[in-house]
């Protein structure tokens, strides 16, 4: 039973971590690549 707990403890780590990343991976994309293509997906999103 330890061992189901391990890997259920170790797959939330690691979709957290892949959250992160992804989150930082859309700030940098949106800070210095097209800053108003995220912006138009944004407000889509919003609707």
């Amino acid at each position: 039973m330890v061992h189901h707990v391990l890997y259920f403890y170790i797959m939330i780590c690691l979709a957290v971590i892949i959250f992160n990343l992804s989150y930082i991976i859309k700030q940098r994309f949106a800070q210095f690549h097209r800053p108003h293509f995220f912006d138009h997906w944004k407000k889509d999103a919003k609707h």
